[in-house]
């Protein structure tokens, strides 16, 4: 599993009002992203914001799951599928970022993690690290 380390970046809902969809489904409040001080990491940190009690993410399996994405440098949001959580057929088969890979791994239903990727683990192109936080949807085997 990847390393686990502690940051400053935000997310736990509990104090956030909880949301509805038109159709009447739970949606959870995007939670704020906030850029730690100091400086970038060289590795990936990895930190429950909340312990998940569902199934759990295993190779292979199809799950879905909320995120929103921020850049390190500029601390802004450049990508977010939160109200609607993204499905991946397969993990583990390269869909996602190697960071979020390895980050989401031990991940169960229910869970939010954050995920600080370093450059050489997430785009690779000169947009420097990324932060995500993660919340596993689903998963089905």
């Amino acid at each position: 599993m990847a390393a686990q380390g502690s940051a400053a970046a935000g997310g736990d809902s509990s104090a956030q009002p909880e949301e509805t969809s038109p159709g009447g489904f739970y949606i959870p409040k995007q939670p704020k992203v906030r850029v730690p001080r100091g400086p970038e990491p060289t590795g990936l940190v990895v930190r429950d914001i909340k312990k998940g009690s569902g199934s759990p993410l295993v190779p292979d399996a199809k799950f879905a799951f909320r995120y929103v994405g921020v850049e390190y440098d500029s601390g802004k949001t450049f990508e977010t599928r939160w109200a609607q959580p993204f499905v991946i057929q397969k993990f583990g088969n390269g869909e996602l970022l190697v960071g979020q890979e390895r980050g989401m791994r031990g991940m169960r239903v229910g869970g939010r993690r954050e995920l600080i990727i370093p450059e050489h683990l997430g785009y690779n192109d000169g947009t420097g690290p990324l932060i995500y936080v993660i919340e596993l949807v689903s998963v089905t085997k």
